[in-house]
């Protein structure tokens, strides 16, 4: 997992979670997702977190919104031809 505020807007930060696929499905998505953002929200100085997902993975998507993140924008195709939602979530 990894929380990285880029120089190009201050106080805003892009999540990556990562699970094995042997782990899938166990809640630990989840957990890292959660944890991430409660440290965001208690010790950083971050307003806002965005992540980017594949349009496939539905069950990320759900995690991401049982959580609290909203899709602002239509989906954009990556390098790859694949979709991509992005997804952004207000801490203030």
């Amino acid at each position: 997992m990894t929380l990285i505020e880029t120089d190009e807007v201050k106080h805003r930060a892009e999540l990556g979670v990562g699970v094995l696929k042997d782990y899938w499905h166990n809640g630990i998505g989840t957990m890292l997702v959660d944890e991430a953002l409660y440290w965001a929200k208690q010790f950083s100085w971050l307003e806002q977190v965005w992540l980017a997902v594949l349009d496939n993975n539905q069950y990320a998507i759900q995690i991401y919104q049982n959580l609290g993140f909203q899709t602002k924008t239509p989906p954009t195709m990556d390098g790859q031809g694949r979709q991509i939602i992005k997804m952004e979530l207000s801490l203030t």
